[in-house]
């Protein structure tokens, strides 16, 4: 059986589980046990985790923060706002429609009243496709630097963002 659920205090082994792909390619991101759970307590405190489930096994998760402005030069109304901040699927369960799954979730729950933005790689996001395909738009001429520790000496601590959004009440049904 696949459910999505709201995830609780008690999922931190749920979430650390499918957070962990973004150690491995292609973000190399160099995570401690410290950051995963000051990640989690962020997300619990100031925001909302959604899991996909199949039995009571977390496969993938989105998280989101409300009324929240990830960068200072976007032009967004705040106020009738949600952040998409991550979309992840462990390795094994990727491409059987997931993620797209958990993104229409959020859309059918905050898409009438909020505008939902997200930031993606400037290049070749997997994210970007399914968020094109559900009516994000891309927010022109606003590329954002951004630094994460990497795992990889060769792959660059910085790259570049840029960001789509989903205007509210703007669409009836999306392409899937």
């Amino acid at each position: 059986m696949e459910y999505i659920r709201r995830l609780e205090d008690n999922d931190f082994n749920n979430f650390k589980k499918v957070f962990m792909v973004f150690e491995s390619e292609p973000f190399y991101e160099a995570w401690t046990e410290n950051d995963y759970i000051e990640e989690f307590i962020d997300f619990i405190e100031n925001g909302q985790i959604y899991g996909i489930f199949l039995e009571d096994d977390i496969c993938g998760l989105i998280t989101i923060k409300m009324k929240f402005q990830k960068w200072s030069e976007l032009e967004i109304d705040i106020e009738q706002s949600i952040y998409l901040s991550d979309i992840a699927v462990c390795k094994k369960n990727r491409n059987k429609g997931y993620a797209t799954k958990l993104m229409q979730y959020i859309i059918e729950e905050f898409g009438d009243n909020y505008d939902i933005y997200m930031r993606t790689n400037l290049d070749n996001s997997m994210s970007e496709g399914i968020a094109i395909k559900n009516n994000f738009e891309l927010i022109e001429n606003k590329i954002q630097t951004v630094t994460f520790k990497r795992t990889r000496t060769d792959i660059p601590e910085t790259d570049k963002r840029k960001y789509l959004i989903r205007k509210r009440n703007n669409y009836q049904n999306s392409e899937y």
